[in-house]
């Protein structure tokens, strides 16, 4: 009998000593004063320090974020984690998950906020977000992305790329919203070879993922081609089932100028004015409305509807009364 206790006691000692070993290796704890000009004197900070540590928060009732970091300080005094090289994926209440990863960082405890710069990439099933910085903030499920900002948003089923550029991007993980804003510049790729790319740029613009749109204001511009077009408001449309839909539209003191190279004639500069206009990609025309008016050559013409075709000299007038068409 005292054999088994001595037995015992011996491997209870061993046991003790291992998890102490693998605790002492990953973390180190360490206090220092923090000393203040004011009268209150000196206050202790406490900081744990930990070597390739992940950071879990999960619950039935709450959304679960994984956080990865090569080092990681634990202030305690302030409750933050302050991260080199971090990665990891927060997860909405739908079950979609967004990939993030930085240089470098901090972690909020208590406000839920994560803080990320140099080279920052953040990654949904659909889109990828690249900046020197970001802010994603947990309780209202946000991220302010700043500073030299790309961003690819990819859907097979409607076949097509949006790629946009701007200065900041706050981002509404919940409601599928993104809002672009300081110098904002974009690219339309369709995959079917026969729609080419148009161009645009505006001020500010709202991506609407579930509805599948994107609104624009302030010094809005659309390039297609030879063709290019300016306005104070716009609209891109990405669902891409029927030819019939418009892919753009402009609104507002809209400009038209194309650069025209016809068949076995000399090429021209046709030039056009509405309040609205609205683009159909794939047909290569664009519909001009509100009192348009265009000038091609010696011509001006005017009506209620105005089509022009893309490269093509002939132009398609609905002046309410009578249609026809001028060569």
């Amino acid at each position: 009998m005292l054999l088994n206790i001595r037995h015992n006691l011996v491997i209870g000692i061993f046991f003790i000593i291992c998890v102490a070993s693998i605790g002492l290796s990953n973390i180190s704890e360490f206090e220092y004063e923090d000393i203040g000009n004011n009268d209150e004197g000196s206050s202790k900070v406490i900081e744990s320090y930990f070597k390739a540590a992940d950071y879990y928060l999960v619950g039935n009732n709450t959304d679960n974020f994984h956080l990865y970091s090569s080092e990681l300080i634990h202030n305690q005094t302030g409750n933050e984690l302050i991260l080199t090289s971090p990665n990891g994926v927060f997860f909405s209440s739908d079950g979609d998950p967004m990939y993030y990863s930085g240089g470098s960082g901090f972690y909020d405890i208590d406000e839920g906020k994560l803080f990320l710069k140099q080279n920052v990439i953040l990654r949904s099933k659909q889109m990828t977000i690249n900046s020197d910085e970001f802010t994603y903030e947990d309780k209202e499920k946000t991220v302010l992305s700043k500073g030299n900002v790309f961003s690819k948003t990819t859907n097979y089923d409607q076949m097509f790329d949006l790629v946009i550029e701007s200065d900041s991007l706050k981002y509404y993980h919940l409601l599928k919203k993104a809002q672009y804003s300081g110098e904002v510049k974009g690219k339309m790729n369709r995959f079917r070879k026969y729609e080419a790319p148009f161009y645009f740029n505006s001020d500010k613009l709202s991506l609407f993922m579930l509805e599948k749109r994107a609104e624009m204001d302030g010094n809005v511009a659309i390039q297609k081609q030879g063709l290019r077009a300016n306005s104070r408001r716009g609209e891109v449309f990405l669902e891409n089932y029927n030819k019939r839909l418009k892919y753009f539209a402009l609104f507002d003191d809209v400009i038209v100028k194309e650069k025209v190279i016809p068949k076995n004639t000399p090429p021209f500069e046709r030039r056009a004015y509405s309040e609205r206009l609205e683009g159909f990609t794939s047909e290569g025309m664009v519909v001009l409305l509100g009192s348009p008016k265009v000038y091609q050559k010696k011509d001006v013409l005017k009506g209620n509807v105005i089509v022009l075709r893309e490269n093509n000299e002939t132009i398609e007038v609905d002046d309410a009364n009578t249609n026809f068409k001028l060569r």
